[in-house]
């Protein structure tokens, strides 16, 4: 226990929620480069409407926490980090298709992926990044958190926490009514199948039922002229 309050210490609280934002805002930036260099041009990427990805964020701070206790070994690094990113990203995966009924990455296409969610590339993309991340790019992060005083650090982060609030409960409410949406089409669909398939399965009228209807109006046709 001892430990893990020494493991949460190595930064204050407001200093976690910074690292939290900054690293979102790198994941972002990071998304909309490789997508929009995929693809041919600009994409916008997330979920939410500000220049954030949370996954990215929240990936930061659990490798962090992973692999502090390990963090001059290298490939406990590289392994600590994949386990730890690779189960957030699962989770998560699950838990917004789940909730909102849209996958918001896919890795159905890829070698060794487990319902899409996680796939073998993507765990160890996050292996190699929490590699980076300990060896490389926190030293030069942490150097320059320390240096921001802290009445400019926790209204910051005050600041910070309550925009992602409001940004997320709007972010929610329009992935509902998308997901209402989509209920709605599924219906539709539904509906449109099984009307096809009893109009395909019901039998076509027989001859001697088409000229029984013939017969008749030409009936109908001599009587009314009779009258």
């Amino acid at each position: 226990m001892k430990h893990l309050n020494h493991i949460f210490e190595s930064y204050t609280l407001e200093q976690w929620i910074l690292l939290f934002f900054f690293y979102s805002f790198c994941g972002y930036l990071w998304e909309v480069f490789y997508v929009s260099l995929r693809k041919h041009h600009l994409t916008d990427r997330g979920f939410l409407y500000g220049p954030i990805l949370p996954i990215y964020g929240s990936g930061a701070l659990i490798i962090l926490l992973a692999t502090i206790p390990v963090k001059y070994s290298v490939p406990l690094v590289f392994i600590c980090g994949l386990l730890a990113a690779t189960l957030l990203e699962f989770i998560t995966g699950w838990a917004m298709e789940k909730l909102f009924k849209v996958r918001y990455w896919d890795y159905s296409d890829d070698f060794l992926n487990v319902g899409g969610y996680i796939c073998l590339k993507a765990s160890l993309a996050w292996g190699v990044f929490s590699v980076l991340l300990i060896h490389f790019v926190q030293d030069y992060v942490e150097k320059i958190l320390f240096m921001i005083p802290a009445e400019i650090v926790t209204p910051c982060a005050f600041v910070l926490t309550a925009a992602f609030c409001v940004d997320a409960t709007v972010s929610v409410r329009a992935a509902l009514d998308l997901k209402e949406v989509l209920q709605n089409i599924a219906a539709i669909t539904k509906n449109c199948a099984v009307c096809k398939i009893v109009w395909t399965s019901s039998p076509p009228l027989s001859r001697r039922t088409k000229k029984t209807s013939k017969s008749a109006s030409a009936t109908v046709w001599k009587v009314s002229a009779t009258n």
